[in-house]
């Protein structure tokens, strides 16, 4: 890279590793070619896409204004295979070294990857850091420490056993849990009194969710897991906007009345038998259900005037609400106040039962040969 390109890149603040060659950024990273006085006045951004038996730079220390790091894996194809496999077995499975981190003293975000092994931040502290994304096996220790972060995520750990580290993070506003495979307890969360947004996913170990009851801040709610919910846990939630609880089995919807803030419901459970309850959920504008043979009456939808997206989810076997003639007319009413009804993974058999009227607003894609997505919108 001429010096005027790489000017001409730094201007702009960000400088990305997928210009024509992986190996350019390495270079100018290893050799300091960019100079002091430049890296000073425009570096703010980088993005690293390395192989296995690459890591950090140990001089990316230079950079010293660097406000955000991001540190993906290769993607694989066919002609890398071999070179990927050599990467491994050279590597031997080191983990990510993350000690030239320490030297970036103005970084606010840091998304990384894991690669082999498990990758430890030790007893640090990041002090400016707010935005933190892990994907893969990294772990902690006792006094790794994130004083002002408020964005977390962490996803495809199976190493992490424990959220200690949410003991040292009081300022985190948002928290993303998805496949930590070994987590069994979410006790931690009860420091995070400042939470706004929670997302648990695949984490197939926990034993219960109690904790949830404290997050008196909580905004947004995304729990998807083989563990149910126990409804009266949401009682204490009254800032709640959106609820996704997609996969996580709640039998009734008995007290969601108190959730009155509630403007977003995502509750595709296959036990529910009447929404009764959701008609005091005044400012609630969208709406997923799961197609059930156990709920068959609608009604309580002409109810919602202030609903405008309405979705039903289909199942891979079984009745469906779409076979009840009653819930499709009452579907037919309900359309006039709505600006999106939509049919996600139904049996195309259902679809040609749709009325014509229906079918010639709406849109029809086909999905996974037999599935298909019946979308009507205004």
């Amino acid at each position: 890279m001429h010096r005027g390109q790489s000017h001409s890149v730094l201007n702009q603040g960000h400088f990305l590793s997928y210009v024509k060659d992986n190996s350019t950024i390495y270079a100018i990273l290893v050799s300091g070619k960019l100079g002091k006085s430049c890296v000073e006045s425009y570096l703010l951004s980088i993005t690293l896409l390395v192989s296995s038996c690459e890591t950090i730079p140990r001089n990316i220390g230079n950079f010293l204004n660097l406000q955000e790091l991001i540190v993906k894996k290769k993607k694989k194809n066919l002609r890398d295979m071999y070179l990927l496999r050599r990467d491994l077995d050279r590597s031997n499975n080191l983990p990510l070294d993350l000690h030239p981190l320490l030297s970036l003293s103005s970084l606010k975000e840091l998304e990384l990857d894991s690669f082999t092994g498990v990758s430890n931040f030790g007893n640090w502290t990041f002090k400016r850091l707010v935005v933190l994304k892990l994907r893969g096996d990294f772990s902690f220790e006792p006094q790794t420490s994130f004083p002002n972060l408020q964005n977390l995520s962490l996803a495809s750990n199976d190493h992490l056993s424990n959220l200690q580290i949410l003991e040292n993070c009081k300022q985190l506003k948002h928290l993303a849990l998805s496949f930590c495979t070994e987590v069994e307890s979410i006790d931690s969360l009860t420091y995070l009194l400042k939470l706004e947004s929670l997302m648990i996913r695949g984490l197939y170990k926990l034993k219960t969710c109690n904790a949830v009851t404290y997050l008196n801040n909580l905004s947004s709610l995304d729990f998807q897991n083989r563990r149910p919910v126990i409804p009266t846990i949401l009682l204490n939630l009254t800032k709640l906007e959106k609820l996704i609880i997609s996969d996580a089995g709640c039998q009734n919807l008995n007290d969601f009345d108190r959730l009155t803030n509630l403007k977003v419901l995502d509750i595709t459970s296959r036990h529910l038998t009447t929404l009764e309850p959701l008609l005091s959920l005044t400012q609630l504008h969208t709406l997923t259900l799961q197609q059930t043979d156990k709920l068959e009456d609608l009604t309580a939808l002409l109810g919602m005037k202030n609903l405008q997206h309405l979705t039903f989810v289909g199942r891979q076997r079984g009745p469906d609400t779409l076979e009840n003639d009653g819930a499709l007319r009452i579907l037919q009413e309900a359309f006039i106040n709505l600006k999106t009804l939509k049919f996600e993974r139904i049996e195309k058999s259902l679809y040609l039962r749709f009325p014509q009227a229906w079918k010639d607003k709406g849109e029809f894609k086909l999905r996974f040969r037999c599935l298909c997505d019946f979308i009507l919108t205004k």
